[in-house]
Protein backbone atom coordinates (compact mmCIF):
# COMPACT_ATOMS: atom_id res chain seq x y z
CA UNK A 1 0.00 0.00 0.00
CA UNK A 2 2.68 2.49 1.02
CA UNK A 3 4.75 1.91 -2.09
CA UNK A 4 1.75 2.28 -4.38
CA UNK A 5 0.50 5.37 -2.53
CA UNK A 6 3.90 7.06 -2.87
CA UNK A 7 4.21 6.04 -6.52
CA UNK A 8 0.81 7.55 -7.34
CA UNK A 9 1.66 10.68 -5.32
CA UNK A 10 4.83 11.07 -7.39
CA UNK A 11 2.85 10.54 -10.60
CA UNK A 12 0.44 13.34 -9.55
CA UNK A 13 3.37 15.61 -8.67
CA UNK A 14 4.91 15.01 -12.09
CA UNK A 15 1.48 15.51 -13.73
CA UNK A 16 1.43 12.02 -15.18
CA UNK A 17 -2.02 11.50 -13.70
CA UNK A 18 -4.68 13.79 -12.32
CA UNK A 19 -5.23 12.16 -8.94
CA UNK A 20 -4.03 9.51 -6.57
CA UNK A 21 -6.58 6.66 -6.59
CA UNK A 22 -5.42 5.63 -3.09
CA UNK A 23 -6.07 9.08 -1.61
CA UNK A 24 -9.32 7.99 0.08
CA UNK A 25 -8.47 4.33 0.56
CA UNK A 26 -7.50 3.46 4.14
CA UNK A 27 -4.32 1.43 4.51
CA UNK A 28 -4.87 -2.26 5.23
CA UNK A 29 -4.61 -3.27 8.86
CA UNK A 30 -1.88 -5.76 9.64
CA UNK A 31 -2.71 -8.39 12.21
CA UNK A 32 0.40 -9.80 13.77
CA UNK A 33 0.55 -13.54 14.28
CA UNK A 34 1.88 -14.62 17.63
CA UNK A 35 4.18 -17.59 17.74
CA UNK A 36 3.33 -20.41 20.07
CA UNK A 37 5.87 -21.96 22.38
CA UNK A 38 5.82 -25.72 22.78
CA UNK A 39 4.30 -27.08 25.95
CA UNK A 40 6.50 -29.18 28.22
CA UNK A 41 4.80 -32.31 26.89
CA UNK A 42 5.39 -31.24 23.27
CA UNK A 43 9.03 -30.53 24.11
CA UNK A 44 9.40 -33.99 25.61
CA UNK A 45 7.79 -35.64 22.56
CA UNK A 46 9.91 -33.57 20.19
CA UNK A 47 13.19 -34.36 21.95
CA UNK A 48 12.29 -38.04 21.99
CA UNK A 49 11.40 -37.98 18.27
CA UNK A 50 14.71 -36.41 17.20
CA UNK A 51 16.92 -38.51 19.47
CA UNK A 52 18.28 -40.62 16.57
CA UNK A 53 17.62 -38.15 13.76
CA UNK A 54 20.66 -37.05 11.75
CA UNK A 55 19.30 -33.50 11.78
CA UNK A 56 19.09 -33.36 15.57
CA UNK A 57 21.90 -30.74 15.75
CA UNK A 58 19.94 -28.42 13.46
CA UNK A 59 16.69 -28.88 15.40
CA UNK A 60 18.53 -28.32 18.67
CA UNK A 61 20.11 -25.20 17.20
CA UNK A 62 16.62 -23.82 16.53
CA UNK A 63 15.44 -24.80 19.99
CA UNK A 64 18.49 -23.42 21.80
CA UNK A 65 19.00 -20.17 19.89
CA UNK A 66 15.58 -18.87 18.91
CA UNK A 67 16.83 -18.13 15.42
CA UNK A 68 14.68 -18.23 12.31
CA UNK A 69 14.76 -21.22 9.97
CA UNK A 70 16.65 -19.36 7.24
CA UNK A 71 19.11 -17.80 9.70
CA UNK A 72 20.54 -21.20 10.60
CA UNK A 73 21.60 -21.69 6.97
CA UNK A 74 23.69 -18.51 7.06
CA UNK A 75 25.75 -19.51 10.12
CA UNK A 76 29.36 -20.20 9.27
CA UNK A 77 31.99 -21.73 11.52
CA UNK A 78 33.67 -18.34 11.69
CA UNK A 79 30.43 -16.92 13.20
CA UNK A 80 30.74 -19.16 16.26
CA UNK A 81 33.04 -17.80 18.92
CA UNK A 82 33.53 -20.64 21.40
CA UNK A 83 35.85 -18.53 23.56
CA UNK A 84 33.54 -15.54 23.95
CA UNK A 85 30.51 -17.86 23.92
CA UNK A 86 28.51 -16.12 21.24
CA UNK A 87 27.15 -16.72 17.76
CA UNK A 88 26.83 -14.16 15.01
CA UNK A 89 23.41 -14.49 13.38
CA UNK A 90 23.25 -12.89 9.96
CA UNK A 91 19.80 -11.35 9.83
CA UNK A 92 17.60 -12.51 7.01
CA UNK A 93 14.42 -10.61 7.78
CA UNK A 94 15.24 -7.14 9.09
CA UNK A 95 18.42 -5.09 9.60
CA UNK A 96 18.10 -5.57 13.37
CA UNK A 97 18.00 -9.32 12.87
CA UNK A 98 21.77 -9.18 12.28
CA UNK A 99 22.91 -9.80 15.84
CA UNK A 100 25.03 -11.75 18.31
CA UNK A 101 23.35 -14.28 20.56
CA UNK A 102 24.78 -16.25 23.48
CA UNK A 103 26.30 -19.65 22.85
CA UNK A 104 24.65 -21.48 25.70
CA UNK A 105 26.43 -24.40 27.40
CA UNK A 106 23.81 -26.89 26.16
CA UNK A 107 24.52 -25.99 22.52
CA UNK A 108 28.31 -25.87 22.59
CA UNK A 109 28.95 -29.66 22.69
CA UNK A 110 26.34 -30.22 19.96
CA UNK A 111 28.14 -27.82 17.63
CA UNK A 112 31.61 -29.09 18.55
CA UNK A 113 30.64 -32.61 17.44
CA UNK A 114 29.56 -31.51 13.97
CA UNK A 115 31.95 -32.11 11.06
CA UNK A 116 33.65 -29.00 9.70
CA UNK A 117 32.97 -29.73 6.01
CA UNK A 118 33.04 -26.29 4.44
CA UNK A 119 32.24 -22.85 5.77
CA UNK A 120 28.57 -23.47 6.62
CA UNK A 121 27.64 -25.13 9.89
CA UNK A 122 24.40 -26.57 8.49
CA UNK A 123 24.72 -27.66 4.83
CA UNK A 124 20.97 -27.70 4.18
CA UNK A 125 18.60 -25.69 2.06
CA UNK A 126 15.26 -24.40 3.25
CA UNK A 127 13.40 -26.80 0.95
CA UNK A 128 15.22 -29.89 2.22
CA UNK A 129 14.61 -28.92 5.84
CA UNK A 130 10.95 -28.30 5.07
CA UNK A 131 10.73 -31.80 3.63
CA UNK A 132 12.51 -33.35 6.61
CA UNK A 133 10.26 -31.44 9.02
CA UNK A 134 7.08 -32.45 7.17
CA UNK A 135 8.00 -36.14 7.40
CA UNK A 136 9.02 -35.85 11.09
CA UNK A 137 5.81 -33.99 11.88
CA UNK A 138 3.59 -36.56 10.14
CA UNK A 139 5.42 -39.53 11.64
CA UNK A 140 5.08 -38.18 15.18
CA UNK A 141 1.74 -36.39 14.90
CA UNK A 142 3.14 -33.00 15.89
CA UNK A 143 0.58 -30.19 15.88
CA UNK A 144 3.23 -27.45 16.04
CA UNK A 145 5.35 -25.80 13.40
CA UNK A 146 9.12 -25.79 13.04
CA UNK A 147 8.95 -22.01 13.59
CA UNK A 148 7.43 -22.67 17.03
CA UNK A 149 10.84 -23.92 18.16
CA UNK A 150 11.98 -20.31 17.80
CA UNK A 151 9.31 -19.21 20.25
CA UNK A 152 10.10 -21.99 22.71
CA UNK A 153 13.82 -21.22 22.97
CA UNK A 154 14.77 -23.65 25.74
CA UNK A 155 17.80 -22.78 27.86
Amino acid sequence: YSVLFLAYAQAVKERLTGSNPLENVPPPQHTRKRGKALTLEQQRQFLQAIENDSRKPLYMFYLLTGCRRSEAFTVEWSDIDFERKRIHIRGTKTPRANRFIPLFPQLSPILEQLPHNGAKVFPYTENTVTGYWTRLKRKNGFQFRLHDLRHTWVV
